[in-house]
């Protein structure tokens, strides 16, 4: 018991000088939980979106999980547009742009008349703003944190479990009383948040002392072109990585954009199943805290901890095909959650053990461009096997299929130890002062 407190208070004192040398960057943090909040939650509401499009337009549900995958698709795939922007112009002008494009895409979206422009309104320009939003806050963090990137990473992404567990609830009130085009604008609204968010990075001062240093230091920054290539590309980890990355994220959002139609073809009503989906955020929120709390005090483990959320993720799937009831379907969504949640943030922090953290920058954005071609083809699949064979169970037999698989193909480089300390060079100078965030950057 004793060791047990000892060792808890160590953590905390850890936590405390961590965050006291951060400043600025705990906003950073919380902007990063704003952009998480309404980025995934806007994904998490989509499933509900469907079911009115589906009968204003007069669609299927095929052509209707387009708009998802689009949206979805593009916030990842569009990464490798937006790094070059962000690489020449910074992170915050690229932010805020994205904040833009996700008002005008939702917005646009209520004069639409003819339902295949949703595919551009509602999926590609809020996609990639997304992207750009996305992209700037992942490099922010990664640059205003030296020693914390892991739990700063983990605590930013929770805003994605609030954001399931309220947007299909807020979704589906703001359509039942303003209708469709009602709540698209809301939502607009909402999005356009994200400027706030963009606005809060400040890389003033970093750049200011970047002009500072002599030219020997220049090339101990880790985003210095003439240093960072794309070899990494070719390393075994980084491979298999990629190919788990592109099944992760094709079976990820499944069960959140075809769980509504399948429950309402059994006769649950819309307003129960949206409730069963929402509180799939209470299991998100505590994978995604549980598992950065467990790579910060392990971190030469993160690996096989995404590996065993990835199979479970996998198996729990096999329990929607034999749910009829709303209480089935929402113990299955808390539990999905909680795996999902753990499994997405071991997505995103598994890459800093796998590759040279000088690399990271620029695989994260390659990560992304995959994780949008797995997202454009999981759901809209899936949803057409689902039709064609006549079979609710199809999709999420596959879905296992592709956790499982994921998982088994990162077992080899499950050993592989955390490098959060390598992103610098050590220093030449001794007992220097870590003043600020700012000042990191140049010491290891």
């Amino acid at each position: 018991m004793y060791s047990l407190t000892y060792d808890m208070n160590k953590y905390l004192e850890k936590l405390t000088k961590v965050a006291a040398c951060c400043h600025w960057g705990l906003v950073i943090v919380v902007a990063y939980f704003v952009l998480t909040f309404l980025s995934v939650g806007s994904t998490s509401a989509m499933g509900i979106y469907y079911i009115y499009i589906m009968d204003k337009f007069k669609v299927n549900l095929t052509s209707a999980t387009v708009i998802g995958a689009l949206n979805t698709a593009v916030g990842h795939s569009g990464a490798i547009i937006a790094m070059p922007f962000v690489e020449k112009f910074g992170e915050r002008p690229v932010m805020i742009l994205g904040g833009v494009l996700n008002l005008i895409g939702y917005s646009t979206s209520i004069f639409v008349t003819s339902f295949p422009l949703l595919y551009t309104t509602m999926g590609i320009i809020p996609g990639l703003g997304i992207s750009f939003s996305r992209v700037s806050m992942v490099i922010a963090v990664n640059r205003y944190f030296q020693k914390a990137k892991m739990l700063s990473v983990s605590f930013g992404v929770v805003g994605a479990s609030v954001g399931m567990l309220s947007f299909p609830l807020l979704i589906r009130f703001l359509a039942e009383l303003y209708g469709l085009n009602g709540a698209l604008l809301i939502h607009a609204g909402l999005s356009f948040n994200i400027v706030a968010c963009g606005a809060a990075i400040f890389p003033s001062e970093r750049k200011q002392l970047n002009k500072e240093k002599s030219e020997e230091d220049k090339q101990k920054v880790c985003c210095n072109k003439e240093t960072v290539d794309f070899s990494f590309c070719l390393q075994p980890p980084y491979i298999a990585y990629m190919i788990t990355n592109f099944l992760f994220m094709a079976a990820l959002y499944i069960p959140s954009t075809q769980i509504p139609r399948h429950a309402v073809s059994i006769g649950i009503s819309v307003k129960d199943i949206s409730f069963a989906i929402a509180v799939s955020g209470i299991g998100n929120m505590f994978g995604r805290i549980s598992f950065g709390v467990l790579s910060h005090c392990c971190e030469s483990h993160v690996v096989k901890f995404w590996i065993i959320c990835l199979t479970c993720s996998g198996l729990i799937m096999l329990m929607v095909p034999f749910s009829t009831k709303v209480e089935e379907f929402m113990i299955f969504m808390i539990i999905y959650g909680y795996f999902e949640g753990a499994s997405s943030v071991g997505w995103n922090i598994s890459l800093f053990n796998l590759i040279k953290l000088k690399y990271y920058e620029r695989g994260i954005s390659i990560a992304y461009f995959v994780a949008g071609i797995g997202l454009a083809v999981g759901s809209p699949f899936t949803a057409f096997l689902s039709e064609h064979f006549g079979s609710n169970g199809i999709s999420y037999y596959i879905g296992c299929g592709m956790f499982v698989l994921g998982a088994f193909i990162m077992i080899p480089f499950a050993s592989i130890s955390a490098k959060t300390y390598s992103v610098f060079p050590p220093s030449k100078k001794q007992n220097e002062p870590n003043s600020s965030v700012y000042g990191s950057f140049s010491k290891n």
